[in-house]
């Protein structure tokens, strides 16, 4: 009899305690919740291990979230808990509990690390109804830009969305928040900051990092969230290659320093903010990747400690409503996979859409969307000088057209070599569109050179659907 109380003991103890990928030792107590073991504890268990006293299960690590069958579980913050997201419901469990298939070894618990959640949002389950709770709630906490706080709250929900989504959503627009001094963009970083990561988070002084363009992608390698402040001036076309490749979800590799035959490989994870007076992002596969959100003068000041108090303190509500909105997002998660949009981001865009749609705000993500390409557009070309040389020759001509190989165009237009003037038009289709000149190519066999045809459009206002039209000036 005392044998057997023997063994069930040591079965309880076994069920209660856990070994991790990483060598460390945690405690799993349901009321409780998790906890990994200190030193002492530890070298116990270790002993005991190796003496087969105990046959402990592993638990894998998993950084900040994982992707299941259907849901996603998300950790909280001091990994006593994490938090299992599916189509259906939200519900809290403790920690490296919850089975997982398909990893190697069979189905294995899992321990989330970094846990990004409160871990007060909630008790218990959380049913999910057919509505989107995430907007309305940032209209209330972020100090949005006045007379657009429901088309930014309807974005920056999506951003934020699109974080614990990565599987589903690997690439967001990089968010630009565009205005005059003390408009309240740096205070809208910081506060999204906070909603997402907590107390701790601050803005990255983008100048800085012109100086060496190789701090970006270490920067975006290790954060869920980067934001550079004051990117201001002109900026190094090496910078801008970076940011547009990492911004895209890419991954930078290099010779490791003082090394042969070593590299260094980081992949983005950052979802990243830049906030500017006049941002330096004018080249046209740099723009249609940015989110521009424009923000208007003030006529006071507003105190920024007191937005980001509100912010923090209502940090728990924010993500109870973000956790809602993931459940709902993976209850249509077909639509991501099979998703067709003009956006670079497509999607990201259906993202968008989904929370658009919930709320009977389907139209006004549709009339953003064609805004945004207008702006764009205009991030690109605004200062351009190759665009006004173009513009002007056009509108001098008596047909609205000028028709010849990149290196004739170039001589009419008395701007640099025609190479660089090709490479201007691949960079800047799309944009030279949405201002209203069209950019047709032909090859020419004969010459092996490709022919340009340059036309004025007459581009009509954004549509409700969201579609620009366009038609040639006779």
């Amino acid at each position: 009899m005392q044998q057997h109380s023997s063994l069930r003991a040591t079965a309880l103890f076994e069920f209660r305690f856990a070994k991790l990928s990483d060598g460390r030792y945690v405690e799993q107590d349901g009321p409780r919740g998790s906890r990994v073991l200190g030193e002492q504890e530890a070298t116990w268990l270790a002993n005991a291990e190796q003496q087969g006293e105990l046959r402990l299960s592993v638990l894998r690590v998993v950084r900040r979230w994982c992707p299941l069958d259907g849901a996603v579980m998300v950790g909280a913050q001091g990994e006593a808990w994490c938090y299992l997201v599916a189509p259906e419901r939200v519900w809290r469990h403790p920690n490296g509990g919850v089975k997982v298939q398909g990893l190697p070894g069979g189905a294995l618990g899992v321990w989330v690390e970094d846990g990004i959640v409160p871990a007060g949002a909630f008790q218990g389950v959380l049913e999910v109804g057919d509505r989107a709770l995430l907007p309305q709630v940032l209209q209330e906490v972020l100090p949005l830009p006045p007379g657009q706080k429901e088309g930014a709250s309807l974005f920056l929900a999506a951003y934020l969305l699109s974080v614990p989504l990565r599987h589903l959503v690997p690439t967001a627009p990089l968010a630009l928040f565009k205005g005059p001094p003390g408009s309240g963009k740096t205070t809208l970083a910081r506060a999204l900051g906070l909603l997402l990561l907590g107390p701790g988070f601050e803005v990255t002084v983008g100048s800085a990092l012109d100086r060496d363009p190789r701090d970006l992608p270490a920067l975006l390698g290790d954060r869920l969230l980067v934001a550079l402040d004051n990117l201001e001036g002109k900026v190094g076309q090496k910078f801008l290659d970076i940011l547009a490749s990492m911004a895209t979800g890419g991954a930078y590799e290099a010779r490791m320093l003082y090394t042969d035959a070593k590299t260094v490989r980081v992949v983005s994870q950052a979802r990243i903010v830049v906030t500017a007076i006049a941002p330096p992002l004018d080249r046209g596969d740099v723009a249609d990747r940015c989110w521009v959100l424009e923000f208007p003068p003030l006529e006071g000041y507003r105190s920024s400690r007191t937005l980001l108090e509100t912010a923090l303190a209502r940090r728990g509500e924010v993500w109870r409503a973000l956790l809602h909105d993931l459940a709902l997002v993976l209850r249509h998660a077909g639509e991501l996979r099979e998703a067709k949009e003009p956006a670079r981001w497509v999607e990201f865009s259906r993202l968008g859409r989904i929370e658009a749609r919930s709320l009977g705000q389907e139209e006004l993500w549709d009339r953003m969307l064609s805004e945004q390409r207008l702006s764009q557009a205009r991030l690109a070309l605004a200062d351009d000088g190759y665009y006004a040389a173009v513009r002007e020759a056009l509108e001098m001509n008596p047909v609205g057209e000028l028709r010849g190989t990149a290196g004739e165009l170039a001589q009419a237009l008395g701007v640099r070599s025609g190479r660089f003037l090709a490479r201007w038009f691949a960079n800047n289709t799309h944009q030279l569109r949405e201002l209203g000149v069209d950019v047709g190519v032909e090859e020419d066999a004969h010459r092996c050179q490709k022919v340009y045809t340059l036309r004025l459009v007459r581009v009509a206002p954004p549509q409700g659907e969201g579609q620009r039209q366009a038609e040639t000036v006779s």
